[in-house]
């Protein structure tokens, strides 16, 4: 599979934004499962997510993931709920603690 992101890396543009991974363009040919490294300081154990987006930049729902030591693994479709993908975001969601406001 390593090998099949390395073939998407020459196909793809990739941009490195913080924690997230954007690859702006779908690989040609059939839905590719694609294992990407872990970024330094992603954590096996934390949660990691995959989101498909159309070409306008809005959100088509989020992928599978499996997420091990050597990396997270989705599968790259074309199509996702009957809508053309453009591009994928993995990253790690951001934590928000609100504050708890207790009536007394």
């Amino acid at each position: 599979m390593r090998n099949a992101f390395k073939r998407v890396q020459e196909q793809c543009a990739l941009q490195l934004v913080s924690t997230i991974f954007l690859c702006q363009y779908q690989p040609i040919g059939a839905d590719t499962p694609l294992t990407l490294d872990l970024l330094p300081g992603w954590d096996p154990g934390e949660p990691i997510e995959a989101r498909a987006y159309v070409g306008d930049g809005g959100l088509v729902r989020s992928v599978p993931v499996t997420v091990t030591a050597q990396g997270v693994t989705f599968v790259y479709q074309q199509e996702v709920a009957g809508q053309a993908v453009a591009y994928y975001k993995v990253f790690r969601p951001s934590r928000i603690f609100l504050p708890v406001v207790l009536n007394r």
